[in-house]
C-alpha cells in the first residue's frame, strides 16, 4: 500500500506541475500578445515567470540572452546542473533561454530538468522567436511610419538647398572663361543633382534595398562631397571591426552625413578641412565628425538640434539628422571642441560577421 500511495503522490505533483506550465504558458502568450513594449522589459518579466513551471521553482534562476540583450535573475549563474535552448526567428539564431539550479538539484538527481520541463522551456523558446518576428517587422513598420514623415520634410530642405547650389554655379558658370574651372563648376552642379536623386530615390521604388553597410555609408557620401565641394578635404578612417558588423537597415541614414559635410562646406569656410573616424564601441558604432572652421556659435548651441535653428536660415538639417538617427535607436551630439565643429554619431549594430 505505501508503494502504491508513493506512486499516486508522484502522479499528483505530475499533474499540478503540468497545471502550472500551462498556467506559465498563458501569461507568456499574454506577455507576447503587445510589440510595443520594451525587449529588456518583456524579458525580465519572461525570466520572471519561468521557474513557476519546475519541480523546484524557488531553486531555478533563468537567464535569456536575445538581441544583444541579456537579463537574468538575481541568483543565476553558470553551473553543471543548466538547461540552454536556442530562440530562433525563421532559421535566425536570435539566442538562448538557460535554466540553472545555482546549487546541486535537490534529491541530487543526475538528469536535474525533466522531460516535461525540457518541453516547456522548448517550448517558451519557440514563443520567443515569434514574438521577436513580430516585434522586428512592427519597428520596421514604425521606422518606415517616421521614414516616411521625415521624407516630407527633406524634401522641402535639401532640395531647396541643393537648387541653390545649382543656381549658384549656373550663375558662376556664366561669368567665368577658364576651362579647368568650368570642369569644376559642372562637377559641383552634378554631386548636388546626385544628391537631389538620391532623396527623390530614396523611397521612389519598392525594390530599393535601404543599406545597412556604414562603412558603404560613410565613404559614399565622402566621396560625394569631395566631387560638390572642391575646396574641401575630407579625410576617413575606419576601424577594421567596423567593416564586421550591420546596422539597421535605413534609406535616409546617408542624408546625414550629406547634411554634415555640407555644412561645414558651407560654415567652415574656404579650404576647409573633414575627418571622419568610426571605431566599435560595444554593440554600437560611435562615428565622429569634425572641421577646423570656426565652430559652432555659443549662443545656439543648446538649441542646435531644433527646428529652425540656424546662423544662416533654414535651420532643418541637424533637426532632420536627429530625427532620422532616431528612428533606428541612434543619436547624435555635437562635443565641445578647442577649434572647429564636432559631432558625435552613434548607432546600434544588429549582427556582425566574419
Amino acid at each position: 500500500m505505501k508503494g502504491v500511495t508513493g506512486s499516486n503522490d508522484d502522479e499528483v505533483k505530475r499533474l499540478q506541475q503540468m497545471v502550472h506550465q500551462v498556467v506559465v504558458l498563458r501569461n507568456i502568450s499574454r506577455l507576447f500578445a503587445s510589440t510595443e513594449e520594451d525587449l529588456e522589459r518583456v524579458l525580465f518579466a519572461l525570466i520572471h515567470m519561468i521557474p513557476e513551471g519546475f519541480r523546484y521553482p524557488e531553486d531555478v534562476e533563468i537567464r535569456a540572452e536575445v538581441d544583444h540583450h541579456a537579463v537574468q535573475t538575481e541568483k543565476y549563474k553558470n553551473t553543471p546542473w543548466s538547461l540552454s535552448v536556442a530562440v530562433k526567428s525563421g532559421r535566425t539564431s536570435k539566442g538562448t533561454i538557460t535554466v540553472a539550479y545555482p546549487d546541486k538539484p535537490p534529491e541530487g538527481s543526475d538528469e536535474p530538468f525533466t522531460e516535461s520541463e525540457q518541453d516547456f522551456v522548448g517550448t517558451i523558446a519557440s514563443e520567443l522567436g515569434i514574438f521577436l518576428e513580430r516585434f522586428h517587422l512592427r519597428r520596421v513598420e514604425k521606422q518606415h511610419k517616421q521614414e516616411l514623415e521625415i521624407y516630407a520634410s527633406l524634401l522641402r530642405h535639401d532640395l531647396r538647398n541643393d537648387l541653390g547650389v545649382i543656381l549658384a554655379h549656373i550663375d558662376l558658370a556664366r561669368l567665368i572663361n577658364t576651362d579647368d574651372r568650368l570642369l569644376e563648376t559642372i562637377s559641383a552642379i552634378e554631386a548636388a543633382c546626385n544628391r537631389m536623386l538620391n532623396i527623390l530615390s530614396a523611397f521612389g521604388s519598392m525594390s530599393s534595398v535601404a543599406e545597412s553597410d556604414i562603412v558603404k555609408i560613410i565613404e559614399g557620401s565622402a566621396a560625394q562631397a569631395r566631387n560638390a565641394e572642391t575646396n574641401m578635404t575630407i579625410n576617413v578612417e575606419i576601424e577594421p571591426m567596423v567593416r564586421t558588423v550591420r546596422i539597421p537597415e535605413s534609406r535616409l541614414l546617408p542624408m546625414v552625413f550629406d547634411n554634415l559635410l555640407r555644412n561645414a562646406a558651407t560654415h567652415a569656410g574656404q579650404a576647409t578641412t573633414v575627418n571622419i573616424s568610426a571605431r566599435l564601441e560595444d554593440d554600437r558604432i560611435r562615428v565622429v565628425v569634425t572641421d577646423d572652421g570656426p565652430g559652432v556659435p555659443p549662443e545656439i548651441r543648446d538649441r542646435l538640434f531644433r527646428k529652425g535653428v540656424s546662423t544662416k536660415g533654414g535651420g532643418m538639417g541637424l533637426y532632420l539628422s536627429r530625427e532620422i538617427l532616431s528612428s533606428i535607436d541612434g543619436s547624435i551630439q555635437l562635443l565641445d571642441t578647442d577649434r572647429g565643429a564636432a559631432f558625435e554619431i552613434e548607432i546600434p549594430i544588429i549582427s556582425r560577421h566574419s
